[in-house]
């Protein structure tokens, strides 16, 4: 290995296109390795995965405990382009009113549609509802009124009334020997929730991945995401992504000596469609940026320097979304990297420079997977 040049620990020596340096000067004393550092790298990494678990196993838990009540049917409504009351936008809300035991469907699970139509008919006005059941039954209704919040209420209570008889239908009969309760329980006429149904989806996810963007080497790092989504009935469906990422410590060695680089990131992503338009499988494209912080270390080295540098780059890629089971879907990614700006580490020998890592250089990639959870 070449001998390295000392110089003042104070000594600062500036790469060409503002690059930071990583000066040759001889190992710490008490081993190779940096002891604040490495403390706080494996720190970092630490938290990121308790972080990642906790809230998958949270999220887990959540859906075990709703999976154990009794389930709702799932349904969806559509509203006729034909329509002319703007009342029937809230038919949704006046339906769940009505009925407890129907709720908005999530993924590809089975559901039934309500298909509602409502406009001005002579001097009052007339409804139209078309049920589709999963099975393929078809349930036709018509009514006419005075008013357009009153045939709207009267296809919601026409709605409500089929799916409760639906439910008494599949409900089996009690014993035919066992007599009745002599004081049976007393309904349960608590309020319900009566706000108007979120058009949003609301996802929490983990993963992991790598970055060949941020250092010589690939390691694998944890990260975390929320996402928001919109529900839709057609391929506009637009949704906004917010990830931490971070990866394992990446590693080079030269004869100058050994450098090392962490990176940590939050990513925001946006997509505007959803192909197909329902279904287990769908398929995003999504562009977005990463604002963090890249930061290299040298070491066996004669003056062990720290480098610490602004991250920004624009990710291009696509991320797929399969529902495994209920509302987890196992989820992928992979995207093209464009950093913003290019950093330069080096070593600084008595033969010049000798380069540890050029990030910015040229564009990398990243890929990653996990799971996410889809609340309603």
């Amino acid at each position: 290995m070449l001998p390295a040049r000392a110089k003042p620990r104070n000594a600062a020596t500036r790469a060409s296109r503002n690059g930071p340096e990583l000066r040759s000067l001889g190992h710490l004393s008490g081993g190779w390795w940096r002891p604040r550092v490495f403390v706080y790298v494996v720190g970092r990494a630490a938290l990121m995965r308790t972080v990642s678990i906790a809230g998958f196993a949270a999220a887990l838990a959540l859906f075990r405990g709703a999976s154990a009540a009794p389930s709702p049917q799932p349904f969806v409504v559509s509203i006729d382009p034909s329509s002319t009351c703007p009342e029937v936008e809230s038919f949704a809300n006046r339906l769940r009113e009505r009925s407890p035991h129907l709720r908005p469907a999530i993924g590809a699970e089975p559901f039934i549609r309500y298909t509602v139509a409502a406009g001005a008919a002579g001097s009052g006005y007339d409804g139209r509802l078309r049920i589709a059941e999963p099975d393929g039954h078809l349930t036709e209704r018509v009514v006419s009124g005075d008013t357009c919040a009153g045939v709207v209420d009267a296809l919601a209570l026409i709605a409500a009334i089929l799916a409760e008889q639906r439910v008494e239908a599949v409900t089996p009969a009690p014993h035919a020997g066992r007599a009745p309760a002599a004081n049976p329980p007393p309904a349960d006429d608590r309020p319900r929730h009566t706000g108007a149904e979120s058009p949003f989806l609301l996802g929490f996810g983990t993963t992991v991945g790598i970055n060949s963007a941020t250092g010589p080497t690939m390691p694998l790092g944890p990260g975390g995401d929320i996402a928001v989504s919109y529900r839709s009935e057609t391929q506009w469906a637009p949704e906004l992504r917010v990830s931490a990422l971070t990866r394992g410590t990446s590693h080079v060695s030269k004869e100058a000596g050994e450098a090392a680089f962490r990176w940590w990131a939050i990513r925001l992503l946006a997509s505007p469609v959803r192909w197909p338009s329902r279904g287990a499988l769908s398929l995003r494209p999504m562009a977005g940026v990463e604002l963090g912080q890249l930061t290299g270390w040298g070491d066996r080295t004669d003056d062990p320097n720290e480098a610490i540098v602004p991250w920004r780059a624009i990710d291009l890629g696509a991320i797929s979304e399969v529902q495994w089971f209920g509302p987890l879907s196992v989820t992928g990614e992979a995207c093209l990297v464009l950093p913003l700006r290019r950093d330069d580490f080096y070593f600084d020998t008595p033969d010049g420079r000798v380069s540890a890592f050029s990030a910015g250089d040229h564009p990398g990639f990243s890929a990653r997977v996990g799971l996410v959870v889809r609340i309603p």
